[in-house]
């Protein structure tokens, strides 16, 4: 049978540009034939729907859309897709679903298990978990079908590795006899999180010898970054497919005769996070409906390296940059910065803050402390918010999104100045 999964990037709350994106990838699965389509956790709400599940009418306004979907399966074409539900138990309650929908209907819906509750997750806040768990049967195969974190059982840095009485979704579904595991995940990205996905997956078919295919949302919603990275795993625990890492992407495969191995090499470390903050700044100015940034341009590496992943996100038409000399700014700052925006391609403007820096001392000077103390803390301090002023000013005239040049070393010690470079 062709099973194709797209690796798609939703909006959280868009339900129907979510479900605009769902039909797109069901016609590229019928133009290669496929029988069945997979999707990733909750493409109907986007990850994570957070409040917006506690508001009325929400998770229903989801169901319906699942229902509007399966209407489009009435011909041979299987639809797996994560979307939020009622709970079945509790009216009230809301449960992490996925759903098989085919022939015009809604076929099956298996909840999510294990609900993540630590570092990012806040799932127990909203979902109820599920209780039953089985495989489900398609076109004469047996799918065991289960959602992300369902398949961290036992893992460190988890609420499961320190009880072993928590429930194994992957390990009862293989008691009850599968032919293919199917996870379908909302996994934010962290460094090397492609190889630790790998190192998981392979001690579940180490231990089953079934073959394992997981589909990862991509995209930025707010501050967090999904990374794709979807793959399937051979019985024998090579990978044999691949997604694109940060960008949409479709796949397809034969389970009759499965690919053979592939050599995965991860990018660098510095790779993975350029292309997770372009990705991460790209959406958040999408999905929020900006299209232009402006930020300050001192001549040093702060502002060169976001000016630079700035430009890479938005297109260097979409960047603005101001150079804001003082009194205390050499002559090469000024100078790198202009070589810096000619580099790159990007609109710059001159503004000297001497004038207002001067306008400033005067009002808040006592006796002559600030002018005895030329180029001190205070001093400096007080240049950073006439510059974030400026910043903030343009900002708001042109509807420009303003970015942050501060560094987060200098955060964590508390130098990035408060309406200054932060």
């Amino acid at each position: 049978m062709l099973i194709a999964f797209a690796q798609i990037n939703p909006i959280v709350g868009d339900l129907t540009g979510n479900r605009r994106l769902v039909e797109a990838a069901m016609e590229q699965a019928r133009h290669v034939g496929a029988r069945l389509l997979v999707l990733p956790e909750l493409c109907i709400s986007g990850y994570p729907p957070k409040d917006l599940l506690l508001r009325e009418g929400f998770v229903q306004a989801c169901e319906r859309v699942v229902e509007q979907l399966a209407r489009q399966t009435e011909n041979d074409l299987g639809l797996i897709v994560g979307h939020p539900a009622i709970h079945g138990c509790h009216r009230d309650g809301i449960s992490n679903a996925v759903s098989l929908l085919h022939q015009g209907k809604v076929v099956a819906t298996q909840l999510k298990v294990l609900l993540p509750n630590y570092d990012v997750f806040d799932e127990k806040r909203y979902f109820l978990a599920g209780e039953a768990i089985a495989p489900i049967e398609f076109n004469g195969l047996r799918l065991g079908l289960h959602i992300c974190e369902d398949a961290w059982w036992m893992q460190p840095d988890t609420f499961y590795h320190c009880d072993p009485s928590q429930r194994d979704p992957v390990g009862e579904l293989a008691k009850q006899g599968v032919d293919l595991f199917i996870n379908i995940s909302a996994s934010p990205y962290e460094y090397a999180k492609m190889t630790r996905r790998h190192g998981i997956i392979r001690r579940h078919v180490e231990q089953h010898a079934r073959p394992f295919l997981l589909v990862n949302q991509v995209g930025g919603n707010d501050d967090l970054v999904f990374d794709g990275n979807s793959f399937l795993m051979s019985a024998a625990g090579h990978v044999v497919l691949t997604a694109n890492s940060f960008e949409d992407d479709f796949g397809v495969f034969d389970t009759d005769c499965l690919p053979g191995p592939i050599d995965v090499q991860a990018p660098s470390r510095e790779e993975q996070l350029l292309d997770a903050l372009t990705l991460g700044l790209k959406d958040y100015f999408r999905k929020c409906g900006f299209k232009d940034c402006v930020l300050g341009l001192s001549g040093g590496i702060d502002s060169a390296l976001a000016s630079a992943i700035a430009a890479r996100a938005l297109g260097p038409e979409n960047v603005h940059g101001l150079l804001m000399p003082s009194r205390y700014s050499s002559e090469h700052s000024v100078a790198d910065a202009q070589s810096l925006a000619e580099n790159l391609g990007i609109d710059y403007a001159i503004v000297p803050i001497d004038p207002a820096h001067k306008a400033y001392e005067s009002m808040v000077a006592v006796g002559d402390d600030l002018a005895s103390d030329p180029g001190g803390l205070a001093e400096q301090n007080l240049q950073a918010r006439i510059r974030g002023a400026i910043v903030m000013t343009r900002s708001n005239h042109h509807n420009w999104l303003a970015l942050a040049t501060g560094n987060k070393s200098e955060l964590a010690v508390g130098y990035c100045t408060l309406y200054g470079d932060m």
